[in-house]
């Protein structure tokens, strides 16, 4: 696991990867989030 940590980032599709990776982690979190701050009853949004 380490050698494959250590060569991503050198590699040429490493940082997209790396990117989308981090996306779908933290995408549980956004969701949760949004889904806690809620527009008052009447406004138009």
């Amino acid at each position: 696991m380490s050698i494959l940590v250590r060569r991503m980032p050198t590699h040429w599709s490493g940082p997209t990867v790396l990117a989308v990776l981090l996306a779908l982690l933290s995408l549980p979190l956004a969701a949760i989030s949004l889904d806690a701050v809620q527009a008052p009853p009447g406004s138009a949004l």
